[in-house]
């Protein structure tokens, strides 16, 4: 998408979309964080090995990745708020049906759609975003990513709620589903300003578009970031209760943990990137990533595992929005964005799928320690 000139014009009587965007991202994070609670009660429900399970969970990448055309399209189109808007609401709607589930093969079906418009609402709202942030004129994609980290944390801490109460899916789902679409109507009503709603492709500028060394790296940056923060979120609980044998409720509880460590981070992220610089922020956050996952490997009692957590969600947080500031900053943003939403949300995608495969051949350990791994070659990243 094409971020015309009105959209980074500083005017005090134009809103600048900022609520509107932080909705949609809390609507985002929240809806995925209430199937993520779910994962394990999914796997001891059906009897699936981690193979199985990682191969569920492919569902979810193949139909985002093929929405992903189609939203570009349709942002190009009707603008970028507008399908936020339109994708958040099928987004909440596709939850409940997830609980209903019978067999696996249904479930599978389930989670395509809603990979497909969870993809479709990521990749909007995070172009939406780059306009929001032009608009502004100063940093705001670490905040917007401090909202979605703020409402899987909720859903995070309701599913822990959901599990101790002994509360099923089905009334989880529904509840949360309700509430996210209050939100996202409350959202689109906050002021959205009527140039977001649409744009228009400069043909010039679309033909000099191509993908560039500093925007692959940009791009390898959102991946392995989204590869270990999906991994991470959709794995923890099971790991936890394949090394440990520790129950439901403290697999969930991890899940809290790394949420609020992500809260905490993401929402100061804008003051300690401007501190520290792009490249050194990212550097540090690397290497956090990488000891994080070597601790969990490593824990020898349960009780260790949140301090892993906590780091590796310390290394993860400003990685994403300091790959979407770069692109935003770069000579086409909104090409750049599309660009670094696709690595990202492929890998966030992609990653469960991979952890189950290395689980299945030889344990969740190595599967572990290969996330880790994946963080080492960032260190060597230079950002704009």
């Amino acid at each position: 998408m094409t971020t015309s000139p009105a959209l980074s014009a500083d005017s005090a009587s134009t809103p600048s979309g900022r609520a509107a965007a932080l909705g949609f991202f809390f609507v985002n994070g929240a809806t995925f964080g209430s199937w993520a609670t779910r994962i394990p009660d999914v796997k001891q429900r059906f009897e699936l090995s981690e193979a199985t399970l990682g191969l569920v969970l492919l569902a979810m990448a193949i139909g985002a990745v093929t929405a992903f055309l189609i939203t570009a399209n349709w942002s190009e189109r009707f603008g970028s708020a507008r399908v936020s808007a339109w994708t958040a609401v099928g987004f909440c709607l596709l939850l409940p049906p997830l609980a209903f589930a019978g067999d696996v093969v249904t479930l599978a079906a389930l989670l395509f759609l809603f990979g497909a418009l969870g993809g479709s609402l990521d990749l909007a709202m995070n172009a939406y975003g780059a306009e929001v942030e032009a608009r502004r004129k100063t940093s705001t994609m670490s905040m917007l990513h401090g909202f979605w980290s703020l409402g899987f944390g909720m859903a995070a801490v309701v599913g822990w709620a959901c599990y101790a109460f002994e509360i099923s899916a089905i009334p989880h789902f529904a509840f949360m589903s309700a509430a996210m679409l209050v939100l996202t109507f409350f959202s689109t009503r906050s002021g959205i300003p009527a140039e977001a709603e649409a744009s228009t492709p400069d043909s010039e500028e679309t033909e000099t578009r191509r993908l560039t060394l500093p925007l692959i790296a940009m791009m390898v940056v959102a991946g392995s970031c989204f590869l270990g923060e999906g991994a991470l979120l959709d794995w923890i609980a099971v790991f936890a209760i394949w090394r440990f044998d520790v129950d439901l409720a403290f697999g969930a509880s991890l899940l809290a943990v790394f949420s609020c460590t992500m809260i905490a981070l993401r929402l100061t992220g804008d003051r300690i990137i401007t501190r520290l610089g792009a490249t050194f922020a990212l550097r540090a956050s690397a290497i956090a990533a990488t000891l994080g996952f070597a601790a969990l490997v490593f824990a020898p009692t349960p009780s260790l595992l949140p301090f892993g957590v906590i780091l590796a969600a310390i290394g993860m947080a400003m990685m994403a929005p300091l790959a979407f500031s770069a692109a935003g900053r770069s000579a086409h943003p909104g090409f750049a964005i599309s660009r670094v939403a696709v690595g990202g949300y492929a890998g966030l995608l992609f990653g469960p799928v991979i952890i189950g495969g290395i689980g299945e051949v030889l344990n969740l350990a190595w599967a572990f320690a290969a996330l880790g791994a994946i963080f080492i070659p960032l260190v060597f990243v230079r950002l704009r």
